[in-house]
């Protein structure tokens, strides 16, 4: 396998702990690491995470074989792009969910999970992050991790999501497909980097 773009994955980890330090320190808040960490965790758009509602938030429990009780997951449906599939189901990661709580218990009168409290107005209703907002606290905090300004953003945590996926989790190029709802494989490849199969 031959990868141009992917990230190093310990540099995505040096990144997540530069954020995490940065919340304990109070220079990071709760939403901004949720933030990070959504983006790297399920590989969706800037634009499909900041709209997320805590309404939004759905929960199931899947018996899984290698388990003795069932494991509680929490997802949301998304509308899908495409006519023939009416919604896509996201699972978020274990980190996501307990965070998820953490800030539902500390903001329950919030609609979004990023709300910007900055520029509410009064009696007018709430709004979530802009996207300019989200691309300067990645690129703010890619920097401080020693990641080059033209390598940083949603898009590379995006490629690492779709590299992990391939290398850890089995999925094929064909279920990224599906799952970035890209409208070929070798769109997926070009993507990600990829020059030859991934093995």
């Amino acid at each position: 396998m031959n990868v141009k773009i992917i990230t190093n994955p310990s540099i995505t980890a040096k990144w997540e702990r530069k954020i995490r330090k940065g919340v304990r320190e109070n220079r990071y808040t709760d939403k901004q690491y949720l933030f990070f960490l959504m983006a790297l965790g399920t590989g969706l758009d800037m634009d499909e995470i900041l709209p997320i509602k805590y309404d939004d938030l759905q929960l199931k429990s899947v018996h899984l074989k290698d388990k003795g009780r069932p494991k509680e997951f929490m997802y949301i449906l998304l509308e899908s792009r495409y006519k023939r599939k009416k919604h896509r189901e996201i699972l978020f990661p274990d980190k996501c969910k307990d965070l998820i709580r953490e800030m539902r218990e500390k903001y329950p009168d919030e609609v979004y999970l990023f709300q910007n409290n900055e520029f509410c107005q009064k009696n007018k209703p709430p709004i979530p992050w802009s996207a300019g907002y989200g691309r300067r606290f990645l690129a703010e905090t890619a920097e401080t991790s020693g990641i080059s300004s033209e390598r940083f953003g949603g898009h590379m945590l995006r490629r690492t999501f779709g590299y992990f996926q391939l290398k850890y989790d089995n999925w094929t190029l064909q279920d990224l497909r599906e799952y970035f709802e890209m409208r070929t494989v070798g769109e997926v490849k070009n993507y990600l980097g990829i020059t030859d199969e991934f093995d």
